[in-house]
Parts: C-alpha cells; sequence; structure tokens
C-alpha cells in the first residue's frame, strides 16, 4: 500500500511538472502568434512606404519629362539673349543629368529593398515552420527584429533623400520661371 501511495504521490507531481511544461509552451506559443502579427504588420508598413518611394520616383520622372519639354519649348521660341540662355540651358541640363542619376540610384535602393523584403518574408515562413521550436523561433524573431530596424531607418533615409531631389526640382522649375519671365 505504502508503494503504491509513493508512485501515486510521483504520479501526481510528474502530472503537475508536465501541467506546468504544457503551459510554458502555451505561452511561448501565445507569444510567438503576437510576435509574427507584430512582424506582418511591420512588413505591411515597409511596403506601405516602398510603395510611397515608387510614387515619389514616378513624380519626380513626370518632373524631369516637364522639365525636358519645358527647355525644348524655350528653345523652339528663339530667344534674344541666347547666350544667357545657352548657359542656362548648359546648367539647366547638367542638373537634370545629375537628378537622373540619383533616380538611377534610387531605382537600385527600391530594388534592394524589394530583395530584403522577399528575403523578410521567408524569414516570416520560416517562423511559421518552426513555430514549435519556442527557444529558437525567439531567437531568429529577435534578429529579423533587428533587420527590419535597419531597414526602417535606411527607408526613412530614403525619404529624406527623396525630399531633398524634390526641393531641387522645386528649385530647378523657379529657375526656369525665371528664365521664362527674362525671356518676355
Amino acid at each position: 500500500l505504502e508503494a503504491a501511495l509513493r508512485e501515486l504521490s510521483t504520479s501526481k507531481n510528474e502530472e503537475q511538472v508536465a501541467r506546468s511544461q504544457v503551459q510554458t509552451l502555451r505561452q511561448n506559443k501565445d507569444d510567438l502568434s503576437q510576435s509574427n502579427s507584430i512582424l506582418k504588420h511591420d512588413l505591411n508598413l515597409r511596403i506601405q512606404s516602398l510603395e510611397e518611394a515608387q510614387a515619389r520616383i514616378q513624380a519626380l520622372e513626370q518632373q524631369i519629362d516637364d522639365q525636358k519639354r519645358n527647355l525644348e519649348e524655350a528653345r523652339a521660341e528663339g530667344v534674344h539673349t541666347r547666350g544667357q540662355l545657352v548657359e542656362k540651358d548648359r546648367a539647366t541640363s547638367v542638373q537634370i543629368q545629375e537628378l537622373k542619376a540619383a533616380l538611377e540610384s534610387h531605382r537600385e535602393r527600391e530594388s534592394s529593398l524589394m530583395s530584403e523584403i522577399a528575403t523578410l518574408n521567408a524569414f516570416v515562413s520560416t517562423l511559421r515552420e518552426r513555430f514549435k521550436e519556442a527557444e529558437s523561433v525567439t531567437l531568429e524573431h529577435r534578429a529579423l527584429e533587428k533587420v527590419l530596424l535597419e531597414k526602417r531607418a535606411e527607408v526613412e533615409r530614403i525619404e529624406v533623400e527623396n525630399g531633398q531631389l524634390q526641393s531641387q526640382v522645386v528649385q530647378l522649375e523657379l529657375t526656369r520661371d525665371a528664365s521664362n519671365e527674362e525671356i518676355k
């Protein structure tokens, strides 16, 4: 009878340990689920930022096309102050080339960001597959959060550079408008 009681006590202790382990695993699963939701949200924000950057690039392209068209119209009108216009034309052409170079650089960064976002999506898929491996998944998730923070900083830096490009384009338009006023 004593042996049976000891065995019963041992079984109860083992059951309590098992319940505790199950509770810990459930908590880890809930934590991972919440982390995955946050990660998905962050990825969606990254994608949205990328789409906004693409829209800004398209706006820059349109402004460059408008500048070219205005420049060609000014050339066709045959202005009296030819020497000044030639100099302004040369300066405008140089600025357009610089804007094109900056635009190409932004396109390369955009492509790189898209590749990195695809890599991050692959990491999210890996996290889902390894959902039951709580400790390992937690370490990978922290590393992924660090990468996302770095990418967020890079996207913000690109947005600042896009703002600077926009400012240059506005300045160029003001120069062109002043040139047109001189022509008139």
